[in-house]
């Protein structure tokens, strides 16, 4: 296993820099984690480059595959509405991965303030051009997800994120310091001619 001052951390470290992980783990940590889960002990850990927003990475186990997913900018609470939601859509037999309970039977954990799940890993890859076909495959999919959940009572349905331009315009104020970026224009405004 590899630790702060081990060679294998600060390799992966280097890569983070690269990658949409905003915060890094140690094995040792996943361990930690893991030991409150019936998942298998902790093989080898990877960062997934992929996302923007919450930090991804795979976990390799004695029992499988897993994806942890750290919640950078959310409330417990908001992610319980996104667990809940996907229970409901795995009960109706709808494709999406699973999220696993602790020993407890808690879907969501905390580990240094934030929210944490850990999913089923499902094998797949990030189509960047879909054809006429996967395009076709999606729309059904979206119809499929809104006819089963037209009857669904969400949980914690007061937590969850809408997604519109007042959020996004204030999620954007609040990441573009972080990146040394200064905002000039508020979405949908033209800037001044200069």
């Amino acid at each position: 296993m590899a630790t702060e001052t081990d060679p294998k951390n600060s390799q992966l470290n280097a890569k983070l820099d690269d990658m949409a992980v905003k915060t890094t783990f140690l094995d040792e940590e996943f361990v930690k984690i893991l030991a409150n889960y019936d998942l298998g002990s902790l093989q080898t850990s990877e960062p997934i480059s992929k996302g923007t927003v919450q930090t991804n990475f795979v976990l390799h186990t004695t029992k499988g595959r897993l994806i942890f997913r750290y919640y950078e900018n959310r409330t417990k609470e908001s992610v319980l509405f996104e667990c809940s939601l996907i229970k409901y859509l795995k009960t109706h037999n709808y494709p999406c991965p699973d999220v696993f309970s602790d020993n407890q039977g808690e879907f969501v954990g905390e580990y240094k303030s934030k929210p944490y799940v850990i999913f089923e890993f499902v094998e797949g890859s990030h189509l960047e051009n879909p054809n006429e076909n996967q395009k076709d495959q999606l729309i059904e999919k979206v119809a499929e997800i809104h006819n089963l959940t037209k009857d669904y009572t969400p949980v914690n349905k007061q937590f969850r994120w809408n997604y519109n331009i007042e959020l996004c315009r204030e999620l954007a104020k609040k990441e573009a310091p972080k990146e040394g970026a200064k905002p000039t224009a508020e979405v949908g405004q033209k800037e001044a001619p200069g």
